[in-house]
């Protein structure tokens, strides 16, 4: 493969990726919990607060409970930015990903937005049947604040 070719590939693959860690956080600000399991495939692991992962679709019922039941109070509407996004292609399938960021929520009574969440995604990519997807995905908070209601 000339340079040229092997330049635009790994563009593409970044690319790619970029958009699947953008589709994380669209699945959950939409709430669709299917959507946000199929970003894992069968074997892909979530990692986040006690450590103990869960795998592939079990990730959109995870997220759907931590939601529903809502224990940081948060209101809506909620969303998260993405920014600080590293991406390094480690092999022709494999690439790895660090990134940030801030959930955000409306503040009281009609103030403010607030920042509910400041985290760091490590990420492990995998790409089958031709699509990216994570292998493995470690969720860090650092900074969470609970909202009073």
């Amino acid at each position: 493969m000339s340079d040229t070719t092997t330049q635009a590939r790994e563009a593409a693959d970044r690319f790619a990726i970029h958009e699947l860690l953008v589709e994380y956080g669209r699945t959950i600000d939409n709430r669709d919990w299917d959507g946000l399991g199929a970003l894992f495939g069968e074997d892909g692991l979530y990692v986040a607060g006690t450590g103990e992962g869960v795998k592939g679709a079990a990730v959109g019922p995870l997220m759907k409970d931590i939601f529903d039941r809502n224990p940081s109070n948060w209101r809506a509407p909620n969303f998260h930015v993405f920014f600080n996004e590293v991406i390094r292609i480690t092999g022709p399938d494999s690439a790895t990903a660090r990134s940030q960021s801030l959930f955000v929520t409306p503040g009281d009574n009609g103030g403010a937005a607030r920042i509910g969440i400041v985290g760091e995604y490590e990420d492990e990519l995998v790409r089958k049947g031709g699509r990216w997807q994570f292998a493995r995905r470690v969720v860090k908070g650092h900074i969470h604040a609970r909202h009073s209601r």
